[in-house]
């Protein structure tokens, strides 16, 4: 986790200074070194669930919470990629494992966020994950059925569609061309003639949702790429 700060001596990289540690020389060095502490301790979850396959909920959330902790610390420094020891596709694919599990919804929409935010970063995920990661992601929010969920989660079910158009348009925007745009709709064009109506309005709304997303991307020629999806 790299040589500790003498005016940081904490044992966990989530732990706050205490009130005897020498004080930062101003606001922003304070800042910039809470930063740093939150991006350390999210890297730490990250690499122990990738070496445990800890499967319990508390550990599940520390993981799937830290990515987007981690992806957004690298974006504020001008990076497009995270520390050299995390490797993006490892994170994806044990994100689909996640959901493969058929998580209760608090747990799948964490997954989404997650994938969605590391979609955002380079290097661009490799051709034999995108397939399984669209499969679980469309599958498992599509063709979820929540209807004895407690009340409390309701908010986040019904915030499950719109996890799903967020991730589907990072892909897509990730590799804009046809080929990205052909495949996802591959995943997205068998729920469309589902017989439960609630399977193919979720199914119609992420495609809609896709097809308005495509229309804003650059060099992306519309009329003539999107023609022969509808």
């Amino acid at each position: 986790m790299g040589a500790r700060d003498p005016c940081w001596a904490l044992e966990s990289p989530w732990s706050l200074p205490s009130r005897t540690e020498p004080p930062c020389a101003s606001a922003e060095l304070c800042q910039e070194r809470m930063d740093s502490r939150v991006e350390e301790g999210a890297i730490y979850d990250i690499e122990e669930q990738l070496h445990t396959r800890d499967t319990s909920p508390a550990a599940l959330q520390r993981f799937l919470l830290a990515i987007p902790l981690a992806c957004l610390a690298a974006l504020q420094r001008g990076e497009d990629t995270l520390a050299p020891r995390c490797c993006k596709d490892t994170m994806m694919a044990r994100i689909v494992e996640i959901m493969e599990d058929s998580p209760p919804p608090l747990v799948l929409a964490d997954c989404l966020n997650a994938a969605c935010s590391l979609s955002t970063l380079q290097p661009p995920l490799r051709a034999q994950l995108l397939s399984p990661l669209l499969m679980a992601a469309v599958g498992q929010t599509v063709s979820g059925d929540w209807q004895q969920e407690p009340i409390h989660t309701q908010q986040f079910i019904r915030a499950l569609p719109y996890d799903l158009q967020a991730l589907l348009a990072s892909l897509l925007a990730e590799s804009p061309d046809t080929a990205r745009l052909q495949l996802i709709m591959e995943h997205l064009s068998p729920w469309l003639e589902s017989r439960l109506p609630q399977e193919r309005a979720r199914a119609l709304g992420s495609t809609t949702a896709l097809l308005g997303v495509a229309t804003t991307l650059p060099g992306f020629d519309i009329f003539v790429k999107i023609d022969k999806f509808l």
